[in-house]
């Protein structure tokens, strides 16, 4: 009625995945095979698990609050296209899906994080995974862990997957690219997306260097975010 763009949600979900996608660039590694736990599926969730297939990746999981589905051998394009159709039914629940494949486990084994996996894509709510479900994805061999919604990963979490050798990628970088983009119309959103998530990300590890941080991506997100602010408000003229 007033005119404008419509949001659009699954950016961040791009932006989460293609930040992963370059975190794991920089080490001569990338998300083709990487099996990938996905929590949630809503908009987001669901644009996380659509471009990890279009990557190469392998989404096992997706969840809703009565729990979660997953494939053993991964969400193919035709299993994304079902589990998609079920959540766009008002009120549907993700167990749903298990009447419609032949291999999918409902809420097996009991926690979504005992899942052994490559990568997780946090996108269900803030502080789901805790201390106890880091140590159990460091143990599976987990490598990384992104957040695709605001602080999925509690302070003490992120602490103990440093301590464990789990890279941890913070929701202020992996989403920033889906908040810049998001409410316009973009004509080609899957790349600007993935160009923007290369410069946060090239900043986000050149400043942790800088600072003697090297490859932790919170510390190297807190300082640029807090340098980017402190030079906006110099060339303002604050003190």
């Amino acid at each position: 009625l007033w005119g404008g763009s419509l949001p659009r949600i699954e950016a961040y979900g791009y932006s989460a995945v293609h930040f992963a996608k370059h975190v794991l660039a920089e080490r001569g590694d990338s998300l083709v095979g990487k099996r990938c736990l996905v929590t949630g599926s809503g908009k987001t969730a669901l644009a996380v698990a659509d471009r990890l297939i279009a990557l190469g990746a392998v989404p096992l999981t997706l969840s809703d609050s009565s729990g979660f589905v997953y494939e053993p051998d991964g969400i193919s394009q035709p299993k994304f296209q079902k589990l998609h159709q079920i959540k766009q039914e008002r009120g549907a629940r993700i167990g749903r899906y298990i009447i419609a494949s032949t291999t999918a486990k409902y809420n097996d084994p009991p926690s979504i994080f005992d899942i052994p996996c490559d990568v997780v894509f946090a996108a269900a709510e803030s502080s789901e995974i805790d201390v106890a479900q880091a140590a159990v994805l460091a143990d599976s061999g987990c490598q990384l862990v992104v957040d695709a919604c605001h602080a999925p990963v509690t302070p003490s979490a992120s602490r103990a997957l440093k301590k464990f050798g789990v890279l941890h990628a913070p929701y202020k970088a992996t989403l920033a690219a889906g908040a810049y983009v998001g409410a316009y119309e973009v004509p080609d959103l899957v790349n600007t997306v993935d160009d923007l998530t290369a410069k946060v990300y090239a900043d986000v590890s050149k400043t942790a260097v800088e600072y003697n941080q090297r490859g932790d991506l919170n510390h190297g997100t807190n300082i640029a975010s807090f340098l980017h602010v402190a030079n906006v408000m110099d060339a303002h003229g604050a003190i």
